[in-house]
Order: structure tokens, then C-alpha cells, then sequence
């Protein structure tokens, strides 16, 4: 299929129509207006795009629709149920089509690409395409705007789209859009799981865009996997001895658009000319990785942990294995899936992935038979106070690394593994993926690395989410570095403690620490700052009752200097460490931030000269310390 005209017949009007199972409120004056994307944000909104309407809890998109028109939208779609009385001065009687007036699309549906802007007018989460990344948005060709176009008589022109329900209609072009990514051989990755989805999302795309991959021959994947056929490759005609080489080229999910919202527009944004799509799969209630499986029907699927998130609807950590294993039931025959070697085991009695599957296990450590069913697995780690060192086994017994680069983290060392096997499975080769190393960077507020030269400061910003399993992993981080210092730790494979095994003393997915590596004398002063996890249901009071002990051990032990904790669970929970011998001048309790006190009064009181890890719920907006210490640490 021509990606070009597979867009202009998506974009179509009669074909939106059609995949929405929209009637025209208002018919175009043009029937042959090309839509030029989709906006569900007036603010973002580009002229040309469709302008959709959606409903939140607190705001109305159809409320915005006026301000749609301003902004030069050539397509409103609206919800059935909204009031659009206020559109009848521009919207003539003689234009109102009857509720029962059907679309007759000119030619059949075939889905297509697009340039969009998204965000929100409603309660929606909010997408602002990076500028410096060309490859998200598709560029129509330039058109003249005539002089009936113009603002002035722009409203009396645009065409009215009504539907049964906004959001579902958002939904169904996004499926629509996918027939059409996979009949142009864009191949969907999917990464879900409980922790590491954004960073692992992040660097699988880092590592693939831009690679050359070689079309003449096999690649050594990972595994018995056969890479994917590629687009067309650039080919030097004179040299027919040359490898034909082609360069991948991808886009992905945009922050954590993640939701029945995000997954939808992430689709939406991506190119049918591009060689893959990489989505993150989020869910915090039952159900709802099912429904977005159905959506994406994944190429490729990338679980990278089950852990202890949302238990406050999924109960335990049985009822989140299950949730994230059915977005196994939707992936593509023929696709792989990349599975976190405990995760692997946890989702076993519940996924039902197609037969005609291929999979790969990644893991940590290599200690003992921890790792002796993982296709990869890290064999020696070492820490810095700004990135780490590591290797890779590969199948085979072949070795990958030394790999360098500026993360911090164990665990996001088994992250990187996890991209390494999808690269594998694209066909990026070890040079390529050596490049690929080098254009990695921090995800932001996931363990992202802020030094502040001048002052000997370094601030973790890790306050993006928290759940009992990702504070373990931070905290793990900070006391790794407490103890090492900018020399470095050797981890020699994961050591596990009674804290990594849930009831049944199973292994929790992804746990590991530094135990193997830890040195008793402090390196480095360290405070941490530590907000509420939020959605734990029952379980709230143990989990902050655990971490407020866990940091009470290391103000004890000597590795924290400065414990802060805000919220009220926290607070709580931490109340008993005021108590403790020693500890009454190094705890100090914030329930009521950030009303009392202010972001800039918590900040003044935490000295230059060490490290501080800032991690919470995003909703405890700890995020906004960083603003106070650039100010105060630079």
C-alpha cells in the first residue's frame, strides 16, 4: 500500500464519517476537504486538523468548540449527547442535516497518517509533539487557504461530525489506523508491566531510530527469532555488491499516554511509512490492558515487571499478573514476546498468547540457576554517581560490552536488556546498537540524574510514580551510592533478601539489590525526600509503615543524613522514627504539603554539598523542588 495515498483516503471526509459511524450535523461546503489530523486540544490545535470533542469529569471539550473554529479547524467532531446550540450563528437551517441523514462514504475505507496535536480541553492527559523529533508528525502537502476560508467565514464552511459517544469514536479511528500501520508493515511494540514501562519504551526507541539495518542478510538476533521484513531500503544501484542497508525509523508514545486517551492518540500519531511504533500499555483497574490489546494488536510485546501497583483494584499481586498477561491474547501470530524472567513466571497460569509465537526472557544477575531460562542476563554491573558499566550475555554465550551509559540503577540495567532483545529482533547488529548506547539518555522524573557542578550537588528525580516496588528500587539506588561513591559498586548478580519475596516466598518480579556490592563506610552525604504512593487500597498503611523503616534503618546505619517525608500517609507512617534515639533533628514530617509549607521553605532547608532523591506519586508534585533547587544549587 502507498503510504501517501493510504493517508489521503483515511483523512478523507466520507471515510472519517464512516469509521466513526458519524452523522453530518453540517455538511463541509467542500466535500473534498482533506483533513489534515486530529486535535482533541484548541490550544495546539493546527488549521486543517479536525477538532474532537471530548467529556471529563471537570471539563467539556465541546465547550471549546467556538474557540476550534478560531483556530482554524476544517472538521468538528461532537458527541451526540452536548449541547451545540451556540454553533446555530454560523451553522445556517438550510445546512442541518437531519439525525438520521447516513454518510455515504465516495469509495471504500482504507485507513492513513497524519500531522496531529493533542492535549487537552478536557480532563484528558496532554500531548505536545517534540519539535526536534521530525519523525512524529506526517507532513501533508502545503495548501493555499482561500479567501472564503478565512476566520472571518471560515465558521460558515466547516463541517459538523456528530457521533454516539467522542471517545469512542477517537478509539475507533485508532484501530482503523492500525489496519493501516500494519497493511505498511509498521510494526507495533506494546511494553506493559507494573514498573519500568517509560523508561523501557524510551529506550527501545532509542536504541532502533536512526539504525541501519542490512536487508541482504541475517542479523544475529536474539534467539531463533527472524527479524521483520523492512520498507523500502535505500539501494545504491552502481554498487549491487554493497549490502542493501535501511534505516528504522520510529516513533513512541509521547510522556506516559498510556490510557484508553493516550494509547489511542499514540496510534494516531504514528506514520505507516515508518518501520515501528513502540506504545506503553498502562492500567490501574481491571480490564483495561484487554481493551487497549484489542486496540494495538501488537506486533511485539514487552512485560517488564509484575509488582506491587494500583493494589487498591487489582487486590494482590495474582490479580495484577493477571491484568498485564492479557495483553498476551492480542498479540499477532507470528509476534514476539519479550518477557522479564520472574514476570514470565508470575503470568504463566494466566496468559494465553497465540500459538504461533515466538519468546525471549531477559533477567538480572547471574547467580546460581537464577537465570538459566533467560535468553539474556547482565554478568558484571558497576554503579557511578552518573551512569553505569555493564555486560550482556547473549545466547550463545556471546558477550555484549562493555555497555556504558548514563543511567542509574540496577534495574535499569534489566531494563536496557529488554530493549536489546527487541533491537535484536528489528535486526540492529552489535555496531549499531553501540551507537544506539550512545544517544541514550535519562527518562525524565524516572532516576533522572541532575548534577549541579558548583555546588557538589545531585538531585535524583524520581517523583514521576511510586509504588512499594519501584521506593525499594530507588531507595536501593541511593544507598548504593551513599556507600560507593563516585568510585563505583560491583553488583556480582542480584543477592535477594526476605523483602523480595511476597507471601507465598515467591520472588517478586524484578527484585534485586546491591547487597553484594555495598561497602559499610559512607562515601557520600544523602538526604531523601520521600512523598506518598497513592491507590494502595488495603495495603496502604504496611507499605508506608515498610518505607518508612526501611529509611529509618539507613538514618540509623548512618547511610541517609536527612530523611523529609510529605503527605499524610507518609507522615504517618514516619512519625515513630521523631521517637527514635537519635533521629529527632534528621526526620523531618511535611503532612500537609504543599500547603504548609511551600515548595521554597521545604527546599531552603536541604543543604547543598549531596545527594538528594526525590521520590513520590506524581500527584504529590515533588517535582516541583526542582525548580527551587536550580535556584538554590547552581
Amino acid at each position: 500500500m502507498n503510504p501517501q495515498r493510504a493517508g489521503e483516503v483515511f483523512w478523507s471526509l466520507p471515510n472519517l464519517a464512516m469509521v466513526t459511524q458519524g452523522k453530518w450535523l453540517r455538511r463541509p461546503s467542500n466535500p473534498t476537504t482533506q483533513i489534515r489530523g486530529l486535535s482533541i486540544d484548541t490550544r495546539t490545535l493546527q488549521p486543517g486538523q479536525a477538532y474532537l470533542a471530548l467529556k471529563g469529569e471537570n471539563h467539556d471539550g465541546h465547550a471549546f468548540l467556538q474557540q476550534a473554529i478560531d483556530a482554524g479547524a476544517s472538521l468538528l467532531i461532537v458527541d451526540n449527547t452536548s449541547d451545540v446550540s451556540h454553533l446555530e450563528d454560523f451553522v445556517s437551517s438550510d445546512a442541518i442535516a437531519s439525525p438520521a441523514d447516513e454518510i455515504a462514504p465516495s469509495e471504500p475505507f482504507t485507513p492513513q497518517p497524519h500531522s496531529f496535536s493533542v492535549g487537552a480541553d478536557s480532563d484528558q492527559p496532554q500531548i505536545k509533539q517534540p519539535e526536534s523529533d521530525s519523525s512524529v508528525l506526517y507532513q501533508f502537502p502545503s495548501f493555499a487557504v482561500e479567501e472564503s476560508d478565512s476566520p472571518k467565514n471560515h465558521g460558515h464552511h466547516i463541517g459538523i461530525l456528530i457521533v454516539e459517544n467522542t471517545l469512542l469514536a477517537l478509539q475507533e479511528l485508532a484501530r482503523a489506523w492500525r489496519d493501516v500501520l500494519c497493511d505498511c508493515n509498521n510494526k507495533i511494540i506494546a511494553v506493559a508491566g507494573s514498573n519500568g514501562k517509560t523508561s523501557t519504551r524510551h529506550l527501545i526507541h532509542t536504541l532502533m531510530h536512526g539504525r541501519m539495518v542490512s536487508l541482504d542478510r541475517s542479523p544475529a538476533n536474539t534467539g531463533e527469532v527472524t527479524p521483520p521484513k523492512h520498507n523500502t531500503p535505500a539501494v545504491d544501484e552502481e554498487r549491487p555488491d554493497l549490502w542493501r542497508l535501511h534505516q528504522l525509523v520510529g516513533t513512541q508514545s509521547p510522556k506516559s499516554f498510556n490510557n484508553h486517551i493516550g494509547v489511542p492518540l499514540t496510534l494516531l500519531a504514528a506514520l505507516p511509512e515508518h518501520d515501528f511504533t513502540v506504545v506503553e500499555v498502562g492500567t490501574n483497574h481491571p480490564g483495561e490492558v484487554d481493551v487497549l490489546g484489542r486496540l494495538i494488536e501488537p506486533d511485539a510485546i514487552v512485560l517488564t515487571s509484575i509488582g506491587r501497583e494500583h493494589l487498591e483494584f487489582f487486590g494482590n499481586l495474582n490479580g495484577v499478573a493477571k491484568e498485564e498477561a492479557s495483553l498476551l491474547a492480542h498479540l499477532k501470530p507470528g509476534g514476539v514476546i519479550v518477557l522479564e524472567r520472574e514476570a514470565a513466571k508470575r503470568i504463566a497460569p494466566y496468559a494465553s498468547p497465540p500459538r504461533n509465537h515466538h519468546r525471549i526472557t531477559y533477567g538480572g544477575g547471574s547467580v546460581g540457576d537464577q537465570t538459566s531460562d533467560a535468553s539474556l542476563h547482565i554478568e558484571r554491573f558497576v554503579q557511578y554517581a552518573d551512569g553505569m558499566s555493564f555486560d550482556v550475555m547473549l545466547p550463545g554465550q556471546k558477550l555484549l560490552g562493555p555497555i556504558n551509559v548514563p543511567l542509574i540503577g540496577y534495574h535499569n540495567a534489566v531494563n536496557l536488556l529488554a530493549a536489546i532483545a527487541v533491537a535484536k529482533w528489528m535486526g540492529v547488529d552489535d555496531i549499531q546498537l553501540n551507537l544506539g548506547f550512545l544517544a541514550i539518555t535519562p527518562t525524565p522524573g524516572r532516576l533522572e540524574p541532575r548534577v549541579f557542578e558548583e555546588t557538589l550537588t545531585t538531585v535524583i528525580h524520581d517523583a514521576y510514580n511510586a509504588n512499594p516496588d519501584s521506593l525499594r528500587a530507588a531507595l536501593d539506588v541511593l544507598e548504593g551510592l551513599a556507600t560507593g561513591g563516585d568510585e563505583g559498586y560491583e553488583v556480582v548478580g542480584a543477592i535477594h533478601s526476605s523483602d523480595d519475596l511476597d507471601d507465598g516466598n515467591t520472588l517478586l518480579s524484578g527484585a534485586g539489590s546491591y547487597a553484594s556490592g555495598v561497602k559499610t563506610s559512607v562515601k557520600q552525604p544523602c538526604t531523601v525526600v520521600l512523598g506518598d504512593m497513592l491507590e494502595l487500597g488495603e495495603h496502604e498503611a504496611a507499605e508506608h509503615d515498610a518505607a518508612a523503616a526501611r529509611v529509618g534503618d539507613m538514618l540509623q546505619r548512618g547511610v541517609l543524613t536527612v530523611a523529609v517525608f510529605v503527605g499524610p500517609r507518609m507522615c504517618e507512617a514516619a512519625a515513630g522514627l521523631k521517637e527514635e534515639a537519635g533521629l529527632r533533628h534528621k526526620v523531618h514530617l511535611y503532612p500537609e504539603w504543599p500547603k504548609n509549607p511551600g515548595v521554597a521553605v521545604v527546599a531552603r532547608g536541604i543543604a547543598a554539598g549531596q545527594t538528594i532523591l526525590l521520590k513520590g506519586s506524581n500527584a504529590m508534585r515533588l517535582g516541583n523542588l526542582m525548580v527551587e533547587f536550580e535556584r538554590n544549587f547552581e
